[in-house]
């Protein structure tokens, strides 16, 4: 039997998703001369929470097969979206945040980890698929 993606209940995405929460509200507040907690964190933790998300919202709108794990095409596209949208569009076009190579580096390692969890996890998963 073919093993199904979960989306919000895979573990490595719940657990960042606390770790997220935790360090805003918290972690923050209590180490506030903490670069890496207040620039590199959440960027690390963004995709493992922001990605199930997406591919459950394109899968309600059947642009992709619903139970199947990321592709890497998939993790590649977002990926670099998700950098053109936060390291370029904002902080040039909006004026908006400040654009931060190692941002997109945080980005790409928060992939790896989820990738290195899903293969933990479930033993064997064929990333290039």
């Amino acid at each position: 039997m073919k093993r199904k993606y979960l989306y919000f209940c895979e573990y490595f995405s719940i657990i960042s998703a606390g770790i997220y929460l935790l360090n805003n509200f918290y972690l923050k507040g209590k180490y506030p001369s903490n670069m890496f907690l207040h620039c590199y964190l959440n960027d690390i933790l963004t995709f493992p929470v922001a990605f199930p998300i997406l591919l459950f919202l394109f899968s309600i709108l059947k642009l992709r097969k619903f139970w199947d794990f990321p592709t890497l095409s998939e993790y590649t596209v977002y990926f670099i979206l998700w950098s053109f949208i936060f390291e370029y569009f904002g902080p040039f076009i909006l004026k908006t945040g400040t654009s931060d190579i190692l941002d997109v580096l945080c980005y790409f390692i928060g992939i790896l980890l989820m990738q290195v969890s899903f293969s933990l996890n479930y033993k064997k998963i064929n990333f290039f698929h």
